[in-house]
């Protein structure tokens, strides 16, 4: 096999070595993760660290022509206001979707399309000489996907961009669209964690590539974005209905995937009914799920964590202490 040196256990406890991607270079690096070779190994990793570690205030404008601000787009609420707030404070943004074949892509390009070309449009009438490039990158995985989950996408996507950056003479932040609701969640979100990024710096600084990862978000959760739409444009509506959280390709959204309820939970929280609005659908099911592992520890799709498992049940009219 090309990638033997990933049977000796490289991502011991969730850690990413940064040697063996100085060792393979960039791309096998990447086909290696793609392919499951080297795939990590995500730990429920329960340590509380510093958040000034991975979000210092640094969100000002940097004088320097070579820098940027590097967002991973996906479509979704939260890929899409992280690129609103870069635009917002006026930085030279790179916008970056990478495609891994998940089965909603096609209806992710449709979106993220139609938002960039907005923004474009919106900088233009401002007469200003920002920047905003946009890039797709293709990097198929090939091993059995956890429902519509890649893991190790965001590493993926995160030396890809690096790399992206390096080729093109750039410098800058990666701004990742994680909120606070998904925590320190081990197997699920373990590639959204604070642990995960600090990794990533580590990896990304041992291989001299130009680019730090930030959390702009990771204070936040997804009624705060919804708040930050509402307060900071004036046609919040139609950014919000053209958008994609769900996890399938349909053409509007399913309303009961873990995206969509996402995305639900955040409407109803504001008293709102979602944008883009989503069918009637039998909470019965999500309930008793929730109903059975609320005493459980397990990750699940419905709830990375207690904390987001009882806005879950609360946005449905359950009060979790009398189940």
């Amino acid at each position: 096999m090309m990638f033997d040196i990933y049977k000796t256990n490289p991502f011991l406890d969730g850690r990413i070595e940064a040697e063996n991607l100085l060792k393979l270079g960039v791309g096998d690096y990447l086909q290696a993760v793609a392919s499951g070779e080297g795939l990590p190994i995500w730990t429920d990793l329960q340590e509380q660290l510093d958040d000034c570690a991975q979000n210092p205030d640094r969100r000002h404008i940097v004088h320097d022509p070579s820098f940027r601000v590097f967002v991973p787009v996906s479509g979704g609420l939260d890929s899409m206001t992280a690129l609103a707030m870069a635009i917002n404070a006026g930085h030279n943004v790179c916008a970056v979707n990478v495609n891994t074949g998940a089965e909603y892509s096609a209806r992710e390009a449709k979106v993220i399309s139609w938002n960039i070309e907005s923004h474009l449009n919106a900088i233009r009438d401002d007469g200003s000489d920002q920047q905003l490039t946009f890039h797709k990158l293709n990097v198929p995985v090939g091993y059995k996907k956890y429902e519509h989950v890649d893991r190790g996408r965001n590493l993926i996507a995160i030396v890809a961009i690096a790399e992206l950056a390096l080729t093109k003479g750039w410098w800058g932040e990666l701004w990742f669209g994680n909120v606070a609701e998904y925590g320190e969640s081990g197997v699920i979100a373990g590639d959204k964690s604070h642990r995960f990024f600090i990794e990533m710096n580590v990896l990304l600084r041992s291989a001299s590539l130009p680019v730090e990862v930030r959390s702009p978000l990771g204070a936040l959760d997804k009624t705060d974005l919804l708040r930050w739409w509402f307060y900071h444009c004036e046609d919040a509506h139609v950014w919000l209905q053209n958008q994609w959280s769900c996890h399938s390709d349909n053409s509007e959204h399913c309303g009961s995937c873990s995206g969509c309820w996402s995305r639900w939970v955040a409407f109803k929280e504001l008293s709102m009914d979602a944008i883009p609005s989503m069918p009637e659908i039998d909470f019965s099911a999500k309930l008793q799920l929730a109903k059975d592992r609320w005493s459980s520890s397990q990750t699940t799709s419905l709830a990375h964590s207690k904390t987001r498992l009882i806005r879950y049940l609360t946005a449905m009219g359950v009060d979790p202490e009398k189940m």
